[in-house]
């Protein structure tokens, strides 16, 4: 007899839920760039979505699991490296850390 697994939720699994983050970024290097980042500083992407634009540039979503100390600092982060031009919040996000970027202690 096989018993279904479930997943056992702790208290950090509502604030580590999967969240998006929208990028734009110049060309394909830059979703490279934006790659080797993440990979690098060992982000946990749950998933990773990228298309041409019209004039060129390419549209990136991500979804990571983060809390919401973890998606500011992903956030300024993702700001610093020169070839994203814009990073905005997925559905649901959008409020959340334009009132942070003036309470924020480290920032």
């Amino acid at each position: 007899m096989s018993v279904p697994m479930t997943s056992r939720r702790t208290r950090g699994d509502a604030a580590r839920r999967s969240r998006s983050l929208l990028l734009t970024v110049e060309d394909f290097a830059g979703v490279e760039r934006v790659t080797s980042l993440l990979r690098g500083r060992r982000y946990d992407v749950r998933g990773l979505r990228a298309s041409v634009l019209d004039d060129g540039g390419w549209a990136v979503e991500l979804d990571v699991p983060a809390d919401e100390h973890g998606l500011w600092r992903l956030y300024e982060r993702l700001q610093r490296l020169p070839a994203v031009i814009e990073v905005h919040l997925g559905p649901g996000l959008r409020g959340q850390l334009a009132d942070k970027s003036t309470t924020d202690p480290e920032g």
